[in-house]
């Protein structure tokens, strides 16, 4: 038994050896001093990195660009367009144009004649309607000679009660394309009496047109119109 526990013990002291054999403190048997290990000598040959890459880069680019582009674009578009338009509108433009002259003739229409009262307590109006004839010969003066009757509705009672028939004259001659003349009437009961100018313009067809107005002051107030085409030499 004894002999086993001195050989226990040797092994454990060769196995606190084996332990402490690289720590950098070495302890004294004799002493409870510690020690500096020695300091140890570098026997490493360094033999340098002697660096022999010997890559020469040598690249001489000699990349002449010699691009003589001589593009002389020569384009002659000789494009000779001889678009001949041959559109041949005949047009015939019926609008307003120079007037047709005055031709001999005999010409029959409508007059028409809006009239007024202004008669204060009397006042009133009515339209009458009625025939009007014009025989034209440009060689004499005045070269338009016309009659005309102008008769007011039947059923209107102030009309009856205070005008009658309305009969006239109409005389004129045409004056740079113009017509201008003058025109008359009266009726029985004398109320409505007037001679006053007229002005008109010859139409296709041809056709006398004319009008005329005027008014009286606290008497009466009118106009009237009239169409004329041509029926006969």
């Amino acid at each position: 038994m004894a002999v086993r526990v001195l050989m226990l013990l040797g092994l454990a002291g060769c196995a606190s050896l084996a332990v402490y054999d690289e720590d950098p403190l070495i302890r004294d048997d004799d002493s409870d001093d510690i020690v500096d290990p020695p300091t140890p000598t570098d026997t490493s040959t360094d033999t340098g990195d002697a660096d022999t890459d010997s890559d020469a880069d040598s690249d001489a680019d000699s990349d002449a660009d010699s691009d003589s582009d001589t593009d002389s674009d020569t384009d002659s578009d000789t494009d000779a367009d001889t678009d001949a338009d041959t559109d041949s509108d005949t047009d015939t433009d019926t609008g307003t144009g120079p007037a047709p002259p005055l031709e001999n003739g005999t010409y029959n229409g409508t007059i028409t004649i809006n009239y007024q009262m202004t008669v204060p307590l009397l006042g009133g109006s009515s339209q009458c309607n009625g025939p009007i004839t014009f025989v034209v010969d440009v060689a004499q003066n005045p070269a338009i000679n016309g009659t005309y009757t102008c008769d007011w509705p039947p059923l209107d009672i102030w009309a009856a009660l205070m005008l009658d028939e309305v009969d006239g004259t109409v005389t004129g001659n045409e004056a740079g394309g113009l017509l201008l003349g003058n025109i008359d009437g009266t009726e029985s009961m004398g109320t409505f009496v007037f001679s006053d100018p007229w002005n008109g313009f010859m139409s296709a067809g041809p056709a006398i047109n004319g009008t005329f107005n005027n008014s009286h002051f606290l008497v009466d107030d009118y106009v009237g119109w009239w169409n004329a085409p041509r029926t006969g030499p």
